[in-house]
């Protein structure tokens, strides 16, 4: 009987869960049913009964069949519980995410109209004064939908963050299962934990912001695609089929790069299943069909109110940001000195520079550093979800040196003694190079997070090396990374917790408040959604209601000002 890895199976099933409720959603879209609360219902359901039939076909003992489904539960429950108790702050999670998040939640369907039409309309109960429209129609939803499912169940639009936590721990598990052969258990879990946690995750796991995602996303299927290719005898490989198929449909529907990145990455691996005999005999049919059911599935169920209605409406799949009428979103976020040298530069000067965080609207933009130094302001800028400059950390720029420096040295020592398997660490190699190449941002870590791929390839070459020196640089390597992953863990939470104290503070107020309240939002209308789960009897006005009592809400980041009627 062969030994399946549970771990595997647990983050196999958290990936389908997240899965089903996108699914039943998009496809009950086209029949013109909006979302609905039998819609996350149906999805646990499916889940669980996919879970119950993995379980027996492994032949679980019944112990261990109660654990598991228990913990698959605690993790899910636990998630949105988690999610729902914390805040978003950020700039484009009160902007625009939530807009849309709470647009679908009350009724909005983005197949057969536009968020605008629907917030205008008489079916929608809490319309706003700005639905950011041009994002909401035509970028991908899949977050979002998922969001929105979570949002319908608990009346709290927070609990949607959930997504990222369940991903956090899928991206774990998934990893340790693939590490825990090839090193030390203690590496292998520290490993799991910090690539489940890089930097872009841990900035942006309490947010809407949606790079995250992108990034473990494309961590989890270039681990299933090398599975594929090692046909590793303890993982079904229906099993990895199914959850390559999966991951592909959700990232082409988490962003417009999550849809080129993870087709470069599969085109990589599928040359090498073509120019592999063996491998070319049991893999390229079955891949090749998955594959294409997911471009099926991804874009024409999933992704119809996305990629199909921009290229009818507009002429290109990635409208607004490409095609007639593009809009540039780049020039104001780009940090002032970048304008004038080349994407490969700022690439480089981005990554070996102080962290920092501004845009062309202020401040110096660069400024170049010795790696491995930081200061305290660096490490401050982490409290933001988006950091513009040296985005990966603080010590990043030595981390990568040292990848750089040692990927060599095990390539060489690769090559000499495990030639058969240099290719299966090349590829992600290659791939994420060439995604640096392709990429005119790849400055900016939100939109690069597979950089953080490359640390983790040499880490895991180092460990199948068994010289004194290699055990040596793999040591180092992990504590600097964990290093990395400390300094950046402190503002991240320490900007948490302030802000859950203010906002908790503020929403006090709206117990006391007699009758309506009146909100004006000068840019942050998602947070309505917000204060409408807090305090239902609210109203948006505009800006010139003087005789009313001013609070603010969504703590200091957040211009969302509450205007309480005076009953005197």
């Amino acid at each position: 009987m062969k030994k399946f890895d549970k771990l595997y199976d647990l983050a196999f099933i958290l990936i389908a869960f997240i899965f089903f409720n996108i699914l039943i959603s998009t496809s009950l879209f086209i029949v013109k049913v909006s979302i609905h609360k039998i819609n996350f219902i149906l999805a646990l359901l499916l889940t669980i009964g996919l879970y119950i039939f993995i379980m027996i076909k492994h032949q679980y003992a019944k112990k261990d069949f109660i654990i598991s489904l228990s913990v698959f539960l605690l993790i899910i429950l636990g998630s949105i519980f988690i999610s729902g108790k914390l805040y978003d702050v950020s700039y484009d999670g009160n902007s625009y995410h939530k807009a849309a998040i709470g647009e679908l939640k009350n009724g909005w369907n983005p197949v057969y109209s536009s968020i605008a039409d629907f917030n205008n309309s008489s079916k929608n109960p809490l319309k706003l004064a700005n639905v950011y429209e041009i994002w909401n129609d035509h970028y991908a939803k899949g977050y979002q939908i998922y969001a929105a499912n979570v949002y319908k169940i608990t009346n709290n639009i927070e609990t949607g963050k959930s997504m990222q936590i369940i991903t956090i721990i899928a991206t774990m598990f998934i990893c340790f299962s693939f590490l825990k052969s090839k090193m030390k258990l203690d590496y292998a879990i520290v490993l799991s934990m910090l690539m489940a946690l890089n930097p872009v995750m841990l900035c942006q796991m309490n947010s809407y912001y949606n790079d995250s995602l992108n990034g473990n996303f494309l961590f989890i299927l270039v681990i299933v695609l090398t599975l594929i290719c090692k046909k590793d005898k303890n993982i079904s490989s229906k099993q990895n089929l199914f959850l390559y198929f999966m991951s592909l449909c959700i990232l082409i529907n988490i962003k417009f790069t999550g849809f080129v990145f993870a087709g470069i990455y599969s085109m990589f691996y599928y040359i090498y299943i073509i120019s592999n005999k063996e491998l070319r005999k049991s893999n390229l049919k079955v891949v090749t069909i998955t594959a294409v059911c997911s471009l099926i599935v991804g874009l024409g169920i999933i992704g119809l109110s996305t990629y199909p209605k921009n290229m009818i409406d507009h002429g290109h799949p990635f409208y607004p940001l490409y095609g007639k009428n593009k809009v540039d979103i780049m020039y104001s976020n780009t940090p002032k000195g970048f304008h004038s040298i080349n994407y490969l530069k700022r690439f480089v000067f981005s990554n070996f520079s102080k962290s920092f965080n501004s845009g062309d609207w202020g401040g110096k933009g660069y400024e170049l550093k010795l790696p491995f130094t930081f200061e305290a302001s660096e490490i401050n800028m982490f409290i933001y979800p988006d950091v513009r400059v040296a985005g990966y950390g603080v010590l990043f720029g030595g981390i990568l040196l040292l990848a750089i420096g040692e990927g060599i040295y095990a390539l060489v020592c690769f090559t000499k003694t495990k030639k058969k398997e240099t290719i299966l660490y090349l590829l992600p190699i290659m791939a994420t190079g060439f995604t640096i190449v392709a990429l005119k941002e790849n400055w900016w870590a939100r939109y690069l997070p597979q950089l953080f791929f490359m640390p983790f390839i040499v880490t895991l070459m180092l460990s199948c090396l068994s010289s004194k020196k290699s055990r040596l640089f793999l040591g180092v390597t992990i504590c600097v990374i964990f290093f990395n992953f400390w300094l950046i863990l402190n503002p991240v939470f320490k900007g948490i917790s302030v802000q859950k104290k203010l906002i908790d503070q503020e929403f006090e107020v709206l117990k006391n408040a007699k009758g309506k309240v009146l909100v004006y939002t000068e840019t942050f209308d998602g947070s309505l959604f917000d204060l409408k789960d807090h305090y239902s009897n609210i109203e948006v006005v505009g800006n010139n209601t003087i005789d009313y009592e001013v609070y603010f809400i969504m703590g200091n980041h957040i211009n969302t000002q509450i205007y309480i009627k005076n009953d005197k």
